[in-house]
């Protein structure tokens, strides 16, 4: 037993070795999760543990919560760069129980040998698999056959929806009840808890959720698949320097967009100011699951045509509506979330022909 217990331990602890190095190697990581993994000392730990416990045992259960502690809920999602050794580590847990949460392809990987209850927990209505953002011809075999097998149905919904036995919580404790009001067409029964009221008043900015509406049209694709547009950009970007300027730490404000190209662009202009360098901006479907004080999206489409893309997609709109705790400051064309999205539930600014001196001239508190 003793042998046992022994061989576990030192699979954890070389697992564990191993994605530090891998965090440390991988320049694409957020620097916050950096600076976690480089002053994490587990391994270490680990070994004292070892020495001063009774028996390996103990040792062990000791190691196994600081690992769900500080290793799983900050390494257990898609964008880790170590996920062959996530997946190794999850196996020498050997954890009869797992808890999932926002989970949406498949839960195959994530589950060790020795599981024998699984607990779910996601939206009902988030975004399934569906198809990279810059697949967008219709005429794409990729896109074909992603509608033929329904793979934007994401995994929770697809239990539901065959009659797997669920609950549905009622009771939200994230987003204020001025936020949470824009999902009530989506789940008009939830409820908010009385600690989301106490959130403090937004700093800068006269309200907790913005509708920032402009009628500057897209920018030309070119030989890009994806779509942008620079007006927008340049807003956020300024807007972002304005909370930051007003007290915000760079970590309590996310910046989303639906399309690549606009992620892009974002970066790019949010990182030419120095206070603003590390505020995280990323695609609306890869920040499922997560959560921030200030939420900042850029919808992109504007055009003579009124094509939606994925602003038609509910399920996508739906995500990027319950990211924020605090405040939520959508920037867009207002004639074109129309279909997915309540826009008399928003503060309406109309933002297209302020100057850029008077740019926050509606906005502006401090």
């Amino acid at each position: 037993m003793v042998n046992h217990d022994h061989q576990r331990l030192n699979q954890i602890m070389l697992s564990l070795r191993q994605v530090q190095y891998e965090c440390v190697a991988e320049q694409k990581c957020h620097n916050q999760m950096l600076q976690i993994m480089r002053n994490w000392r587990c391994p270490d730990q680990i070994e004292q543990w070892v020495a001063q416990d009774a028996t390996l045992d103990q040792a062990l259960i000791r190691a196994c919560r600081r690992l769900v502690r500080q290793f799983l809920m900050k390494r257990a999602n898609e964008k880790s760069p170590s996920g062959l050794t996530y997946n190794q580590l999850v196996k020498a847990l050997d954890s009869r129980y797992t808890c999932m949460e926002d989970f949406c392809r498949h839960i195959v990987d994530p589950l060790g040998r020795d599981a024998e209850t699984l607990a779910l927990d996601a939206l009902p209505q988030q975004l399934g698999i569906g198809l990279r953002m810059w697949i967008l011809d219709r005429r794409d075999e990729v896109y074909r056959l992603s509608k033929q097998f329904h793979l934007d149905v994401s995994l929770f919904e697809r239990l539901i929806h065959n009659g797997a036995d669920h609950v549905t919580l009622l009771q939200q404790r994230r987003m204020h009840p001025k936020i949470s009001r824009l999902i009530k067409p989506y789940y008009p029964q939830l409820r908010d808890h009385s600690s989301t009221e106490r959130y403090p008043e937004i700093r800068g900015i006269n309200a907790r959720s913005y509708f920032m509406t402009h009628f500057h049209f897209e920018d030309d694709e070119g030989e890009s698949h994806s779509h942008l547009n620079t007006f927008e950009a340049n807003f956020v970007s300024a807007l972002c320097a304005h909370l930051v300027s007003c007290g915000y730490e760079e970590s309590q404000i996310t910046v989303l967009s639906p399309y690549l190209g606009q992620v892009r662009l974002l970066k790019k202009r949010i990182q030419r100011d120095p206070t603003t360098q590390q505020i995280a901006v990323t695609a609306v479907d890869n920040f499922q699951g997560e959560e921030n004080d200030i939420i900042v999206i850029s919808l992109v489409r504007s055009n003579r045509a009124r094509q939606m893309g994925f602003l038609a997609v509910e399920n996508r709109i739906n995500v990027a509506l319950t990211r924020a705790r605090h405040g939520i400051f959508i920037v867009g064309n207002a004639v074109f979330p129309s279909a997915a999205l309540d826009v008399s539930q928003l503060q309406l600014c109309h933002i297209g022909k302020l100057s850029r001196p008077s740019i926050f001239v509606l906005l502006i508190t401090c």
